[in-house]
């Protein structure tokens, strides 16, 4: 008993009209006449009730032609009259065509109702509701089916044209232009939308051929290094189609993770590369850059179109241009230290005699420059010498030495900070002044020239082992003796 109450409270709910247009309800809105069409539209706003009114108009009048008819559903995001807008409107003429915008001269009747509808106990909902009349003969009929098929065999003839060249531009045995191809069956497509007839088709076809397209390419990460400055990173990013080179490809790049200043796009050239530049504002061991098709202006077109189904598929074109996307990690902070050695300095020479007629070398002080310039700390914590001499022999011409080599520890470590140029001083050379003495000590007298070289071991804070060469080209014995 209780359930059938309920079930015949919720049925006496109703619908009543508050306002009306000032005729009284016309007979056509219940008795159509001959040749009458009528187009019914409902919505809480008039205005937008009205254009869905004209929107059923079209709708039948094409129905009866026989013509697909594209339209897009109305606006609902507009909260009064007064904000509706041109952007939000239906399009209820076939798009971007004239030939049933004389519907609105055949107009011949109109009426409208404000209706509130109770849907709960307490609750009531408000609508209008709009009746447009048209007188549309058999002979205009007729006539528009005419005109529709002419203008749709138009307009299929621009389109298999654009289909043609853009089978043409992804032929193998040329090279491949994808993004002609893209442009042809974008532009096929704009006019598909527009067809009367094999609508459907034709834009199954022009989509099928941007997905494609789109499938076939393939983006990888070539080259990824740091040039100069450890806070600038370059990447090289390859783009194939179909295991083929493209030039002229927008590629859009994306810091997905990491801090840092990135260049948004950059177009490949004849070999499919592409180059990305990153300026880091902070460093890290992870950082990630995604590069992927950069097709906004093809999207931005697509997403002008009214189809449904073209709006579908522009969602899973941005679906599929992100699951191909290359993405490329890469520390900010260099894998490993770069350090430069600059040539060795004999700034000052002591000397003292060993016996009547020889003297030695007691003292050296020797200057190099060091930098660093891949982002590393270093701490170098021993050294190779080499020393080589040549003298004058007996028999003209100049001779070398035997080398005289030592290892020795560098007490305290020198150490080098990330990005640091510095000029270092040896602390104890008193170890290259006895392997000095030792070569001079086989050939006191007729010493022409002298080199001196350096190997310095050390290690980076990512534990990885360097060696910094330390050279100096040979220079005359005597000038050594006058520092």
């Amino acid at each position: 008993m209780i359930s059938l109450l309920i079930g015949c409270t919720s049925a006496i709910y109703m619908v009543s009209v508050i306002e009306r247009s000032p005729l009284e309800e016309p007979e056509w809105i219940t008795h159509r006449l001959e040749n009458e069409i009528i187009g019914i539209g409902r919505d809480r706003y008039k205005k937008r009730a009205y254009d869905q009114a004209i929107l059923d108009l079209q709708m039948k009048i094409a129905s009866e032609i026989g013509i697909e008819l594209s339209f897009r559903s109305i606006s609902k995001r507009q909260e009064s009259d007064d904000s509706y807008s041109e952007s939000s409107k239906t399009d209820t003429d076939i798009i971007g065509d004239a030939i049933l915008r004389e519907i609105h001269t055949s107009i011949t009747g109109t009426y409208w109702e404000h209706c509130r509808e109770q849907t709960g106990r307490n609750s009531f909902h408000d609508f209008y509701r709009f009746y447009v009349k048209a007188n549309i003969t058999p002979e205009m009929i007729d006539t528009l089916r005419i005109l529709t098929v002419a203008e749709n065999e138009r307009r299929l003839s621009i389109i298999k044209g654009y289909l043609s060249s853009a089978e043409s531009a992804l032929r193998d045995d040329e090279p491949a232009h994808p993004t002609d191809g893209l442009r042809d069956y974008a532009n096929a497509l704009h006019i598909a939308d527009k067809l009367f007839y094999e609508r459907t088709l034709y834009i199954r076809k022009c989509l099928n051929g941007i997905n494609d397209i789109i499938e076939g390419f393939r983006i990888k990460c070539v080259t990824s290094y740091n040039e100069v400055r450890p806070e600038r990173h370059y990447l090289e990013f390859k783009v194939d189609w179909k295991s083929r080179p493209v030039e002229g490809v927008r590629i859009h790049f994306e810091l997905t993770k990491g801090h840092g200043l990135i260049e948004s796009s950059a177009i490949t050239d004849d070999e499919g590369i592409v180059k990305c530049k990153v300026l880091y504002t902070r460093m890290y061991d992870s950082n990630q850059v995604t590069a992927s098709l950069d097709l906004t202006e093809l999207l931005d077109e697509l997403a002008d179109m009214k189809s449904e189904r073209i709006r579908s598929f522009i969602r899973r074109m941005i679906g599929s241009i992100r699951s191909n996307a290359c993405r490329d990690t890469f520390s900010s902070l260099a894998q490993r230290a770069k350090v430069l050695g600059g040539s060795l300095e004999i700034l000052n020479v002591r000397q003292g005699s060993a016996g009547i007629f020889y003297k030695r070398v007691r003292y050296l002080d020797c200057r190099f420059f060091l930098e660093e310039i891949n982002g590393r700390d270093v701490e170098f914590h021993s050294y190779d010498v080499s020393v080589k001499c040549w003298y004058q022999s007996l028999f003209g011409g100049e001779k070398g030495t035997d080398e005289a080599k030592g290892s020795f520890e560098l007490s305290p470590p020198l150490r080098l900070r990330y990005n640091e140029k510095r000029s270092c001083r040896l602390p104890d050379t008193a170890r290259i002044a006895s392997l000095i003495n030792e070569v001079k000590a086989a050939h006191e007298t007729g010493m022409k020239k002298i080199k001196i070289s350096l190997m310095l071991h050390g290690r980076d804070d990512a534990g990885n082992d360097l060696e910094v060469p330390i050279y100096t080209d040979p220079i005359p014995w005597r000038s050594l003796f006058e520092k």
